[in-house]
């Protein structure tokens, strides 16, 4: 892996270690919302998931895009 590519990947790298820490987030924040039933909780946690499923769909579109590109480079 070579220049752009390396790049790309180490970028989406770097979005799965933030998929990651958000849903160790938003489990703390369910946990918190569980013990509370503060409503802010609730709310926070369910934006934050949006965000998250966002960020979850552009990295399997990046991934099915690399993919693509592997099966016509070995064609």
């Amino acid at each position: 892996m070579k220049g752009r590519d390396h790049d790309a990947f180490e970028e989406c790298c770097d979005r799965i270690a933030a998929l990651h820490a958000g849903l160790n987030a938003v489990h703390r924040r369910a946990v918190a919302h569980a013990r509370t039933g503060r409503p802010e909780d609730l709310a926070q946690t369910m934006r934050d998931l949006d965000d998250l499923t966002a960020l979850e769909r552009g990295i399997k579109a990046t991934v099915a895009h690399w993919f693509t590109r592997w099966q016509g480079a070995r064609a």
